[in-house]
């Protein structure tokens, strides 16, 4: 694929395993929503993805919805503990979910499934897929779950319901490896997992110039027009500036690269975002030199300060920059006419 051909993640001292199991239990919930919204969502179709974990959540952490009524639905439990989850809590967990189904609180979801950093024991795992009659029986004859509060005519009811009505086969769980698989392919790893992206190729420059480049080329043809003294379009550039014009372009696309990268692998445009502020302050005071005789010189010199930028290292994209990227957001920035290499006199 494109983007895997763009970037690789660079591999941390901290095994994925490890940051795993490092999070704290409310953000592994939004952890979890990420992978819902980030793989899951589109390749299931859900309509809406929403987290009620918390106080009061009824056995439910990250719901994703198939229908718009929320009739239709999967659940993902998350339960992160410093072991793996063992049949006590396994138990605890469905017999929650068939007491609020039961009291119509909501339906019953399309799937179940558990999400633990260290997964499920061997007992749950087997219990859980292999002995599914015996669990149902052994979490009715067990029940503990608001006994207190329930007459014995309710509780009647309740395993009737659990007997008749709840397959069991709707619950599973997630393994921690199958998890960062699939989390690897969302736009959060990166930030989630405290991973640098590091560029591996980038995209090719056209030989036909987009309309989307107009802007920040005519900004260049205008620096060849002011030496010239004569109007420079994209038909009749000199033999002398026709390498440095390639090389702009050339710049231009590693810029383009960097920013589909983000697109493609952050979870949002704050990291090149970022960069593109770090080159304008870099840039701006040579840009505004009115000492700089021409728009050419102010450009090449406004391109020399970017590429001697530093990013900071916290940046996702810190490891994927690289020279000409740097030079590219010069023309980004003049491709918003944030900077103009002329400067011209309009009395």
């Amino acid at each position: 694929m494109t983007e895997e051909s763009l970037y690789e993640f660079e591999c941390s001292d901290i095994s994925e395993q490890k940051m795993l199991e490092s999070f704290e239990p409310n953000e592994y919930e939004e952890v979890i929503e990420d992978w819902v919204n980030g793989y899951l969502k589109s390749k299931r179709k859900y309509v809406d993805v929403e987290r009620l974990g918390g106080k009061g959540d009824k056995g439910r952490d990250v719901c994703a919805f198939y229908t718009t009524d929320r009739q239709t639905w999967d659940n993902y439990q998350c339960k992160h503990y410093d072991c793996p989850i063992n049949l006590s809590t396994l138990k605890q967990e469905i017999s929650k979910l068939c007491y609020y189904t039961f009291k119509n609180a909501y339906p019953l979801p399309k799937e179940y499934y558990f999400v633990a950093p260290k997964s499920l024991s061997v007992e749950a795992h087997d219990t859980l897929y292999y002995h599914k009659k015996e669990l149902k029986k052994a979490i009715i004859d067990e029940w503990t779950f608001m006994a207190n509060k329930m007459k014995l005519d309710e509780k009647n009811k309740l395993f009737e319901y659990i007997r008749n009505s709840v397959d069991f086969s709707i619950f599973k769980h997630i393994s921690p490896t199958e998890f960062i698989e699939q989390f690897k392919k969302t736009n959060y790893f990166s930030f989630r997992f405290k991973q640098h992206i590091k560029l591996k190729s980038k995209l090719a420059v056209p030989e036909n110039i987009d309309t989307f480049e107009n802007t920040y080329i005519n900004h260049i043809l205008d620096t060849y027009s002011e030496i010239e003294n004569t109007n420079i379009n994209k038909e009749n550039i000199p033999d002398k500036y026709i390498d440095h014009f390639k090389r702009q372009r050339k710049h231009y696309y590693s810029a383009f690269t960097l920013e589909k990268i983000t697109r493609d692998a952050c979870k949002n445009e704050r990291p090149f975002l970022d960069i593109k502020e770090d080159i304008y302050d870099s840039i701006i005071d040579t840009v505004e030199d009115t000492s700089i005789e021409t728009g050419y010189q102010r450009l090449n010199n406004s391109l020399q300060e970017a590429r001697h930028c530093q990013i900071s290292d916290s940046n996702e994209l810190s490891k994927a920059v690289d020279s000409s990227s740097k030079q590219g957001i010069c023309h980004y920035l003049a491709n918003e006419n944030k900077v103009k290499w002329v400067i011209k006199n309009d009395k």
